[in-house]
């Protein structure tokens, strides 16, 4: 599925989830200037990232507002939330076979995968746009 982009410098990823499969959804947005700098939203329980700190009141969102204060900002989409990441397997079997969803340790599952892939990305960036021996900066 397409995805809009909610900014022109918008990134979007499908990564790699822990349940075999399947993929989470990442949003990044670079920092205005150069930087080295990097947040990583993680949204609760309601509403996915596009619609938390990429929402605009005004023209502004939180997430223009770090940028702007020079970080590369990630949102990331839980399993579930915002028709952007897979959904949980869980949500394939009857009601009666399942736990409750939204545990912690699903959560921290999911984030660390997010986290792994964004400092490989912020990784590869920064060694490209490091000079190496022998060439000028």
């Amino acid at each position: 599925m397409a995805v809009s982009q909610l900014d022109a410098r918008e990134e979007h990823f499908r990564i790699p989830s822990h349940h075999h499969g399947r993929s989470l959804f990442l949003r990044h947005l670079p920092p205005s200037g150069s930087a080295d700098r990097v947040v990583l939203y993680v949204h609760g329980g309601t509403f996915p990232g596009g619609l938390s700190i990429a929402h605009r009141f005004d023209g502004r969102s939180w997430r223009d507002e770090l940028c702007a204060a020079g970080f590369h900002v990630w949102a990331l989409d839980f399993h579930g939330f915002g028709r952007l990441s897979d959904p949980y397997p869980e949500m394939e079997r009857p009601a009666q076979e399942t736990s409750p969803l939204g545990r912690a340790a699903e959560a921290s599952r999911q984030v660390e995968h997010a986290v792994r892939f964004i400092c490989g990305r912020q990784r590869s960036a920064a060694s490209r746009s490091s000079p190496t021996r022998g060439e000028r900066s």
